[in-house]
């Protein structure tokens, strides 16, 4: 025990150096978007981002989340030139395609709350909500352009395209997890897993490599950049899925069991159609897939199905596994032995934040930091 309150120390002290990063980081994204935009598309904006209240009032480092997939890009590239600013118009980047796939994802999924508050098109509609989306990606390029942009303009045509594969690959496992989550049938672990890598991988996987790539990392770093992001991307989609099933309303989740609402073919379910053992149970998973409407004793029912296959520890395991891949990939780079040292527990500092609302959890696996 007296290990694992030492690491919740250190956690503590990263997270603070980390906060001041993402002040400023933030500070840079405001200043881009005051440069050419006002009004109410500028507060909704701001709104979304967490920098405003519902009032359009100012927030003094309000409800921004988690902001891991940027925190991500400055601290890969921190392994490899300390100067963490050099990478701050990849990190924006990252983070506004971040945000405008939220609003998309939100207006499709029919979610009416984000991160605790309603949601965009929640408030104001979904025509608003689209337009803001797109002028939030019209954000990422304004960022890549910027003048305060160090790297080198032979470089930027590789980066622009780069950035365009990464929104290629989320929007087509955005695609994908609707097609799926539409279909009355069985989805594959392979399917499963084609989702996730586009649709939530692919972009911590472009934080980290991008990070890499703006402080002139060697292809070999890269590759292990990728690597490392990748997993890490995986595991956290993974984790998400639990807390989508058995995370606590008393604990800080935004609603309980909304993804077996919506019908997601997430991990656990997955896991549990591969794993029931009576025709009792498989009954069960054939009416969630196929009655029109769930009720709220299905959701019991199907819930009670995924306990009694140990869904919720088998994913939690699954997950774990994908993020020991990403530590070992972090080992492996010749990078900034102290820089990695603080990326390991800022990981688990994001992890255990995102296991917090689950249910009985009491922390996460401390080996992952060395």
């Amino acid at each position: 025990m007296r290990g694992w309150h030492n690491l919740k120390r250190k956690m503590a002290r990263v997270q603070m150096s980390e906060d001041a990063i993402m002040k400023e980081l933030d500070s840079y994204m405001k200043s881009v978007i005051e440069r050419g935009l006002d009004g109410k598309i500028r507060n909704v904006i701001e709104y979304h981002l967490g920098w405003r209240d519902i009032d359009f009032s100012e927030l003094e480092f309000g409800n921004i989340g988690k902001r891991g997939r940027p925190m991500m890009c400055i601290l890969t590239s921190m392994l490899f030139a300390y100067d963490y600013k050099r990478s701050f118009s990849v990190a924006a980047a990252i983070e506004f395609i971040h945000s405008f796939s939220l609003i998309y994802d939100d207006i499709q999924d029919r979610d009416t709350i984000r991160r605790g508050r309603p949601s965009v098109w929640s408030l104001w509609g979904e025509d608003e909500a689209i337009n803001v989306g797109c002028v939030l990606q019209t954000m990422v390029y304004e960022v890549i352009a910027d003048p305060e942009n160090e790297n080198k303009p032979a470089q930027l045509s590789w980066l622009i395209q780069s950035v365009n594969r990464t929104m290629w690959r989320v929007c087509n496992g955005q695609q994908l997890d609707l097609e799926l989550t539409k279909s009355r049938h069985h989805v594959t672990q392979t399917q499963y897993l084609e989702v996730i890598t586009g649709k939530t991988a692919a972009l911590f996987e472009a934080a980290a490599y991008l990070g890499a790539f703006c402080s002139n990392a060697n292809e070999r770093e890269l590759a292990l950049c990728r690597l490392f992001g990748e997993n890490v991307g995986l595991a956290f989609q993974i984790f998400d899925d639990v807390v989508g099933i058995w995370g606590s309303r008393e604990q800080g989740l935004d609603k309980p069991n909304l993804d077996l609402e919506h019908r997601k073919k997430t991990y656990p379910i997955i896991h549990a159609h591969e794993n029931c053992q009576t025709d009792a149970d498989r009954l069960i998973l054939h009416r969630y897939y196929e009655k029109e409407e769930l009720s709220e004793r299905d959701l019991i029912n199907i819930t009670e199905l995924l306990n009694r296959c140990d869904s919720r520890s088998k994913s939690l395991e699954i997950g774990y596994q994908y993020l020991k891949i990403a530590m070992q990939a972090l080992d492996d780079i010749a990078g900034n032995e102290a820089i990695k040292t603080r990326i390991r527990i800022w990981v688990n500092y994001v992890i255990d934040k995102q296991l917090s609302t689950l249910q009985g959890y009491i922390k996460l696996d401390d080996e992952l930091v060395k």
